[in-house]
Protein backbone atom coordinates (compact mmCIF):
# COMPACT_ATOMS: atom_id res chain seq x y z
CA UNK A 1 0.00 0.00 0.00
CA UNK A 2 2.75 2.33 0.66
CA UNK A 3 4.53 1.63 -1.98
CA UNK A 4 1.58 2.34 -4.15
CA UNK A 5 1.14 5.74 -2.90
CA UNK A 6 5.52 6.27 -3.63
CA UNK A 7 5.05 5.37 -7.24
CA UNK A 8 2.07 7.44 -7.46
CA UNK A 9 3.50 10.53 -6.05
CA UNK A 10 7.17 9.60 -8.38
CA UNK A 11 4.92 9.34 -11.05
CA UNK A 12 3.18 13.11 -10.82
CA UNK A 13 6.40 14.41 -9.94
CA UNK A 14 8.06 13.22 -13.11
CA UNK A 15 5.02 14.46 -15.55
CA UNK A 16 5.29 17.61 -13.50
CA UNK A 17 9.04 17.68 -14.59
CA UNK A 18 8.74 16.63 -18.06
CA UNK A 19 5.60 19.87 -18.40
CA UNK A 20 7.83 22.10 -16.59
CA UNK A 21 10.92 21.25 -18.82
CA UNK A 22 9.07 21.32 -21.95
CA UNK A 23 8.11 25.51 -20.70
CA UNK A 24 11.80 26.19 -19.95
CA UNK A 25 14.43 26.88 -22.90
CA UNK A 26 18.04 26.31 -23.22
CA UNK A 27 19.75 22.70 -21.70
CA UNK A 28 18.12 23.37 -18.27
CA UNK A 29 15.04 22.75 -19.78
CA UNK A 30 16.19 19.68 -21.36
CA UNK A 31 17.76 18.51 -18.08
CA UNK A 32 14.58 18.30 -16.15
CA UNK A 33 12.90 16.98 -19.16
CA UNK A 34 15.45 14.31 -18.96
CA UNK A 35 15.20 13.41 -14.89
CA UNK A 36 11.49 13.64 -15.61
CA UNK A 37 11.35 11.15 -17.94
CA UNK A 38 14.00 8.95 -16.25
CA UNK A 39 11.82 8.96 -13.16
CA UNK A 40 8.69 7.72 -15.57
CA UNK A 41 11.17 4.72 -17.05
CA UNK A 42 12.30 3.36 -13.30
CA UNK A 43 8.67 3.33 -12.69
CA UNK A 44 7.97 1.12 -15.80
CA UNK A 45 11.33 -0.44 -14.96
CA UNK A 46 9.57 -1.22 -11.62
CA UNK A 47 6.05 -2.36 -12.53
CA UNK A 48 7.57 -4.75 -15.47
CA UNK A 49 9.70 -6.69 -12.88
CA UNK A 50 7.21 -8.53 -11.81
CA UNK A 51 5.96 -9.82 -15.24
CA UNK A 52 9.13 -11.30 -15.78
Amino acid sequence: MVKNIILTVIFFLSMFLVIKGNTINGYLGLLIIFIGMAGILGELYIYNKKYQ
